[in-house]
């Protein structure tokens, strides 16, 4: 994207709002779209899986149907006494080898002859040597067997296990036409050994490919498609283009069917969807259905670029009503800037002009309360700025009475000395020290020793003046003497109890100070005597007091007046957390209360 397009976008509130609907309906039309092809993509599968399944189900029923005729084959000669007479005859006597030969070919194997052209040949092979080939109707056969042919030429008859119906697909180099030219032919072998007593035969059945590959091609419904069978090893044993006859399947593609005995598997060299299921009444063969990937998907892309051009339509469709709905939006939005423009400058005195009911409406209203509070803060801010300067004049003029009252007490604890009245010495280093302490404005964070120090300074102090009137005490945990402490916030309290505790003639008033750490976070200072208390009204007014936020304007004379609400608000200042700062409250047995809430920094 280029820096202009950038920058139109960045300052174009419309632009923005193109830009993200934009996003938002080529996020939703891209996710709908993956939905759409994904489940498109599942259901072609499914529905060809489910086809090519059926067309696999119905072949494997029509070569079953063939294999089985052919093991008919094997039953009724199992049966047949005359096959019993031909394996256990004598290999001299030519008679009985006749006579049963011709009697089973005449009662059992001429009917299969008859229905099944596709028989080639069945050959007896009896252990002692003797062989006998029974010839298919020679009109209905290309090929016929050499008259020299042996089956020990194909076979190892005596490693073949007993009474086993087993099958081999193999390219027999004994076959020759008619016109006695060798021909190898691609035949199915069916094999079966039988014993009896001491005899044992072979019956081995060559059966060509043709029904079979007819089934195959049947199998094919679309270009590029192919129909194939394979052995329990992985070779191709039936291939209706015959280029990959008795060839090993891929590695890849055998190790991706060889344990399952039916279901899908997808071929990512040949870009083939494969559909298998073995063979019934075969030994691990698998028919094989490879339909082209491509076909498989044709009508999923064409459903998606249809998708991808109306999602672009309607792309195009839903950014112009966009601009056109939020036109009016927009407007009232760009007043509002430019009336904001316009405070920035330092004009409050304008208004924006509100119309509908809405959040735009609700903001522009909320933008006239904003400039309302914003004048009156500019008021107060004034009044704040004229208390500042008298705040600094103070200071300057406290700092200048600090130094010629330092100079006088030092004066007068010199004078004490040389009249041997160290009291008054006393007094004088104990006010000297107070003043130091807090007209040091430079250090506003001390610890807790540190203002308890000031605080005995203090009571010193009041002791000489009052006598016996004012007692007090100390109870601070040593684990809170170190902890950081705003400074000046203990004396003006006790202040307060002394101030009103001895109000009356003849009062006494004994305060207590106490110090305890609240585990690592914070830490609580009470300051409690036994005078008269608050009065109820002003009780309430300082607890009401107490919970308001900072004070603004003239809530900061009243901050002044009051030492107890000066110290709060200084404390909230400080740490302006939820448990920071003053409580107050009358004791039930006499006297008010005040805690001092102060966290402890990490």
């Amino acid at each position: 994207m280029s820096p202009a397009v950038i920058h139109r976008v960045r300052s174009s509130i419309t632009w923005k709002f193109i830009l993200i609907f934009t996003i938002i309906l080529s996020v939703i039309q891209g996710t709908i779209g993956w939905i759409t092809h994904a489940e498109m993509s599942r259901s072609t599968q499914r529905e060809a899986e489910r086809l090519n399944l059926q067309i696999l189900k119905q072949a494997n029923l029509n070569l079953s149907r063939y294999y089985q005729q052919y093991e008919n084959i094997f039953t009724l000669t199992d049966s047949s006494a005359d096959f019993l007479r031909w394996m256990q005859a004598d290999p001299e006597d030519a008679f009985v080898l006749q006579t049963s030969a011709l009697s089973i070919d005449e009662h059992t194997l001429r009917p299969y002859f008859r229905a099944h052209p596709e028989i080639v040949s069945i050959t007896m092979y009896n252990t002692n040597g003797v062989q006998k080939i029974f010839l298919t109707d020679r009109s209905n056969s290309h090929v016929i067997p050499r008259l020299d042919y042996r089956l020990t030429e194909d076979v190892d008859v005596e490693a073949l296990p007993a009474g086993r119906l087993l099958q081999q697909v193999s390219a027999k180099p004994h076959y020759m036409t008619r016109s006695a030219t060798v021909e190898p032919e691609y035949v199915i072998t069916f094999l079966k050994k039988y014993e009896y007593r001491n005899a044992s035969a072979v019956i081995a059945i060559d059966v060509t490919l043709d029904p079979t590959l007819e089934i195959l091609q049947e199998m094919s419904l679309v270009e590029g498609g192919l129909g194939l069978v394979i052995d329990a090893d992985g070779t191709i044993i039936a291939d209706p283009t015959g280029e990959a006859m008795l060839r090993p399947l891929s590695p890849d593609v055998f190790a991706g069917i060889r344990d399952a005995p039916a279901g899908t598997y997808y071929d990512p060299n040949g870009h083939q969807m494969l559909f298998y299921e073995e063979i019934s009444l075969s030994d691990g063969w698998k028919l094989i259905i490879s339909t082209p990937y491509a076909y498989l998907t044709s009508n999923v892309e064409s459903i998606r670029n249809t998708t991808l051009l109306v999602s672009v339509l309607g792309m195009a469709a839903a950014v112009a009503l966009i601009v056109a709905v939020s036109s009016s939006y927009i407007r009232r939005i760009v007043k509002l800037r430019r009336m904001m423009r316009l405070t920035e400058m330092g004009s409050f005195h304008h208004r924006v002009e509100v119309s509908g009911k809405d959040e735009i409406a609700d903001l522009a209203n909320v933008f006239n309360n904003l400039l309302e509070r914003l004048q009156h803060a500019d008021l107060e801010l004034n009044t704040s700025r004229t208390l500042h300067q008298e705040a600094i004049l103070s200071a300057l003029q406290s700092q200048i009475h600090s130094h010629f009252l330092y100079n006088a007490l030092e004066s007068i604890n010199a004078l004490a000395n040389l009249g041997d009245k160290p009291e008054i010495g006393h007094i004088a280093i104990s006010l000297a020290k107070m003043l130091r302490y807090t007209s040091n404005y430079k250090d506003a964070i001390v610890t807790v020793r540190q203002e308890i120090e000031h605080l005995e300074h203090y009571l010193y102090i009041i002791g000489i003046l009052y006598e016996e009137s004012v007692q007090y005490e100390f109870d601070v945990d040593d684990a809170a003497l170190d902890v950081p402490c705003l400074k000046a916030v203990l004396q003006p309290i006790v202040e307060n109890s002394v101030k009103h505790g001895l109000e009356s003639p003849n009062a006494v008033i004994a305060i207590r100070v106490s110090a305890r750490r609240r585990g690592d976070r914070s830490i609580r200072i009470v300051v409690a005597d036994d005078g008269p208390g608050f009065p109820e009204s002003k009780l309430a007014m300082l607890q009401e007091a107490l919970l308001r936020d900072v004070p603004r304007g003239s809530q900061l004379h009243e901050m002044k007046r009051i030492g107890l609400l000066n110290v709060h608000y200084r404390l909230s200042m400080y740490d302006p957390g939820p448990e920071t700062g003053l409580s107050v409250r009358n004791l039930p047995t006499g006297g008010a209360e005040v805690t001092i809430a102060l966290p402890i920094s990490p």
